[in-house]
């Protein structure tokens, strides 16, 4: 399948912002995935993520769903719209390569206060104890030998 899409897209939003990733959205308006990972948000209760019907479905997705389920928060896919996103109090993206991502913007404002949450971080934290690895030691890691090549 063509991948221009998410190219154009991830170019169009890199205009915006150097770090940013592009959300794209279905023909209905509703928010679906990056190139690289799934969207969900935490509303303060559970956690929202598209339909599956719109997006490819992720196995960092499903555990994150499943630590959560574990940390007494449903997971519901729904029809999301940026709004939905803007007036959650979390957002992150799962990935293999970076596990769980917080997103803190979306078109230039904040998502919740605008930085990585206590769901997020817990998420996080739970995910490490079962593989055993620290993953957001490994991913600074990872970023400060980047940046020394």
């Amino acid at each position: 399948r063509s991948r221009l899409n998410w190219y154009l897209a991830q170019q169009q939003a890199r205009r915006q912002d150097p770090n940013a990733w592009a959300l794209l959205l279905d023909a209905r308006g509703h928010v679906t995935e990056t190139a690289s990972g799934n969207l969900m948000i935490y509303d303060g209760t559970r956690l929202l993520t598209p339909r599956a019907e719109g997006v490819l479905g992720g196995i960092s997705q499903q555990v994150v769903s499943r630590l959560a389920a574990a940390a007494g928060i449903p997971t519901v896919q729904a029809d999301l719209s940026v709004a939905d996103v803007l007036a959650a109090h979390e957002a992150f993206l799962t990935s293999t390569g970076y596990c769980l991502l917080p997103a803190t913007m979306l078109n230039g404002r904040r998502i919740g206060e605008g930085r990585p949450g206590p769901v997020a971080a817990r998420l996080l934290r739970d995910w490490s104890a079962e593989v055993r690895v620290d993953i957001v030691a490994q991913h600074q890691l990872a970023q400060q030998r980047a940046v020394h090549r």
